[in-house]
């Protein structure tokens, strides 16, 4: 069997599997996670650790991932944390992350980060309290960037309380002189723009559809050469990658898992290789209709 059209790890996990009954661990690694290091990944990745290397000052630059659902966020921010993490390590975290509450306040913002920092919630209605328990432990674990996920939730606040929610983000990032990477929807952009000091203060990326354009055959070579597939699919030839990516939303989630399930079913067909005829006729449901709030 030629292996030229896999990636050496993929081959590597192919000559070290042994027995495969079932072809249960071929068919599990294809199920597993994957990193594809694609264009904007690069460019956000050299982005967030040019803020994150930055000296420390008043107005740090923040960042805002922003993008439809199953675009990446969550495999880009899993990615980073993963960079900067020191697993183990009691005295020092360079990188925390917590979610925005789903029905957000100052209080529960606070705490969310304090929580992030292992430190566990602080029973207190003082939002002051909880900001400077929170600035000082941020500077005990020697933190250097504060990632928070799902950014967008801050816009099911009332106005009032949106106001104080953005005054508060201001000064953490003001007063710890730290950085955040926030990640949302298209909607937390925005959100931002409604305050003027917190908009100067964050740079936006947003990941596009993926459309049929030469990024998108490089995202589906590097996809083909993880797949411990033992045949060559050749997934970049032009008319499987036009249905491939129509059968999905154009997000990278959607096309990942129409992947996936391709994969699953050569193997379990014997045809070992994707094919034409399988990606149109595949039952895959595609959540064609997006929600961005």
């Amino acid at each position: 069997m030629s292996k030229d059209h896999l990636s050496s790890t993929t081959r590597e996990f192919l000559d070290t599997i042994g027995s495969d009954p079932g072809n249960e661990k071929r068919i599990r690694h294809i199920q597993e996670d994957k990193w594809i290091n694609y264009g904007t990944a690069v460019n956000v990745s050299k982005k967030v650790d040019r803020i994150k290397k930055a000296p420390l000052k008043l107005r740090p630059q923040c960042l805002l991932i922003k993008g439809d659902p199953q675009n990446g966020k969550s495999s880009m921010r899993d990615m980073i944390f993963r960079l900067y993490d020191l697993p183990g390590n009691l005295d020092k975290r360079p990188v925390i992350q917590c979610q925005m509450p789903a029905d957000p306040n100052v209080n529960k913002f606070l705490n969310s980060l304090l929580v992030a920092l292992g430190i566990g919630e602080r029973p207190t209605n003082k939002s002051d309290s909880l900001l400077r328990q929170l600035l000082r432990h941020l500077g005990e674990y020697q933190v250097e960037l504060i990632m928070i996920d799902e950014f967008h939730h801050i816009g099911r606040c009332q106005d009032r309380v949106l106001r104080v929610l953005l005054d508060s983000i201001k000064d953490v990032t003001t007063m710890s002189q730290l950085p955040i990477l926030a990640f949302g929807v298209k909607s937390a952009g925005i959100i931002i723009s409604k305050d003027s000091q917190i908009d100067s203060r964050f740079d936006q990326v947003e990941l596009p559809l993926w459309t049929e354009n030469q990024d998108y055959l490089r995202l589906l070579a590097s996809f083909e050469s993880l797949l411990p597939l033992k045949k060559p699919s050749l997934l970049t030839t032009d008319e499987l990658a036009i249905n491939i990516l129509s059968r999905t939303n154009k997000t990278i989630g959607e096309i990942s898992r129409l992947l996936e399930a391709l994969s699953i079913a050569a193997i379990e067909s014997g045809e070992e290789k994707i094919t034409l005829d399988m990606v149109k006729e595949i039952p895959f449901h595609s959540c064609k209709s997006i929600t961005f709030n």
